[in-house]
């Protein structure tokens, strides 16, 4: 099974192999420092709602935090198999 699509692939096949391996590295940072983000939103949405700050900013903010994660993984993904596949 093959999660990247055909056309990142051949995107990722054409990079150095050493390039693809900083750059896997780099969406797993990517990956985590949303994640840390995230849950910081989270702990910091309770003292939110006693002070009335408008809910939508919370959501909006959970929504780009939650891209951030999926944006980074995905490019640890494509980055770090064409690392291991393709020599």
């Amino acid at each position: 099974m093959n999660i990247v699509p055909a056309p990142i692939e051949n995107y990722t096949k054409r990079i150095p192999r050493n390039i693809a391996l900083w750059q896997g590295i780099a969406g797993i940072v990517i990956a985590l420092w949303c994640l840390v983000m995230l849950s910081v939103l989270v702990y910091a949405a309770s003292p939110f709602s006693i002070v009335e700050v408008p809910t939508g900013t919370l959501i909006l903010a959970f929504a780009k935090w939650v891209a951030g994660v999926a944006f980074g993984a995905f490019l640890a993904v494509a980055f770090l198999q064409r690392y291991a596949k393709h020599p």
